[in-house]
């Protein structure tokens, strides 16, 4: 079922190393290849245009004007950022009916007053901006688009190292991965975000500076491929490009967002078929009351690919995971069926012991009488999730899943 295809790299950008990714020019509606234009869109000389449109999510930390013009690209001035995150996880430990917003920093795309807009994200080729890190130090950012508007979600965000000194960030959008979960022509935003420090002391944040951000842009938006392409009773075994963008997670406290990477056979774990499987390195928290579930989850998009509704009843849903820790976990394993997009049902535990793969399986019709209606997940299939219950401690935890399938 497995097929050995390259995985799409996404690539590290500094002022020194600039590398773009090769690929098919893009068609817009009409099948042409659209002109591309480059827009400002923050300059950061003029406060009102460009420092109160921009949202200071909760405990990213500070921003401020900056005018030592050894930190401004271009222009008189430039922005100062001293992010600090979330100072502990405990935060994420206070219950509420919504996950928490993004600490981030939230770069509009449009504004009524100052008339511009650039919220459709299939007009989108490329967001550039020069990035000052004033530290002795590498320093990570994290670079994502929002298609929810109060930042809870920030999607698939793209990890940029910034050497000391200027750096040219240069997030390509890629629209045929990106419209397999979302909607292009709502993109509220660009959301920056970095490290945690773990303290509330802005003292203790890394100055880094940003100036001029531009957007490449065409005149029409392109019209995406669809990429997801299934082989007989697959699911997604992460061995094609987009199976990256097929899972993704869903964690209460971003603090701890878990790292996902497609891997090849590593610390003697090989995939369960095929050549590549996707590595979960889950992350602890500061303190626990027992009750916050984290989870990643195989996206909506790609099971309703797998036409569900046409299997027979006793066709079985699999997955296997692999438990790299040296304790049992209990994972759950739950089913969302969009007929109401918050209705879940826990469809059992997967008891993974250490130092093996286990494989949890289910029949369709059990999915459904889980619901206690008829075909109230079969005719909705919505995302299928593996939990964890957060745990505190000084090390991470690693998980490898792989060929989430159909068993007949």
């Amino acid at each position: 079922m497995k097929k050995a295809i390259s995985l799409f790299l996404i690539c590290m950008l500094s002022l020194a190393t600039i590398v773009l990714p090769a690929g098919c020019s893009k068609k817009d509606e009409s099948g042409e290849t659209p002109s591309l234009a480059e827009n400002m869109l923050y300059d950061f000389e003029d406060y009102d245009r460009n420092f109160q449109l921009m949202k200071v999510m909760s405990y990213f930390g500070a921003v401020n004007v900056n005018r030592d013009k050894t930190y401004v690209r271009s222009g008189e001035q430039s922005a100062l950022l001293q992010p600090l995150g979330y100072h502990s996880t405990m935060i994420g430990n206070v219950f509420t009916p919504t996950l928490k917003p993004e600490s981030c920093l939230y770069i509009p795309l449009s504004s009524n007053k100052y008339e511009f807009d650039y919220t459709d994200a299939g007009k989108l080729r490329e967001i550039r901006m020069a990035m000052y890190n004033a530290e002795s130090t590498d320093k990570n950012v994290y670079v994502g688009l929002i298609f929810e508007y109060n930042a809870q979600e920030v999607c698939e965000p793209t990890r940029f190292t910034l050497k000391p000194g200027w750096n040219d960030v240069m997030y390509v959008v890629e629209h045929d991965r990106l419209a397999i979960n979302y909607d292009l022509s709502t993109c509220y935003g660009i959301a920056l975000s970095f490290d945690r420090v773990k303290s509330r002391n802005i003292a203790d944040a890394p100055k880094i500076y940003l100036d001029d951000i531009r957007l490449e842009t065409y005149e029409t938006a392109v019209t995406p491929a669809d990429v997801v392409e299934l082989d007989e009773n697959e699911l997604c075994d992460f061995e094609k490009g987009y199976q990256r963008y097929a899972v993704t997670s869903g964690v209460y406290d971003k603090a701890i967002r878990p790292d996902l990477e497609i891997v090849t056979a590593q610390n003697g774990v090989s995939p369960t078929s095929g050549h590549r499987m996707l590595k979960v390195t889950l992350k602890p928290t500061d303190a626990i009351d027992g009750s916050i579930f984290d989870t990643i989850y195989l996206r909506e998009g790609i099971v309703r690919k797998a036409n569900i509704s046409a299997l027979p009843l006793s066709a079985k849903i699999c997955i296997d995971v692999y438990n790299a820790c040296d304790i049992m976990l209990d994972l759950p394993i739950t089913f969302v069926s969009m007929r109401n997009q918050n209705t879940y049902a826990v469809a059992g535990h997967l008891y993974a012991a250490p130092g093996v793969w286990s494989t949890f399986s289910i029949e369709v019709g059990e999915v459904d009488r889980l619901f206690e209606g008829e075909k109230v997940y079969t005719a909705y299939p919505g995302p299928i999730r593996i939990e964890w219950g957060e745990f505190t401690g000084d090390e991470n935890r690693i998980l490898y899943v792989d060929n989430f399938r159909i068993e007949r």
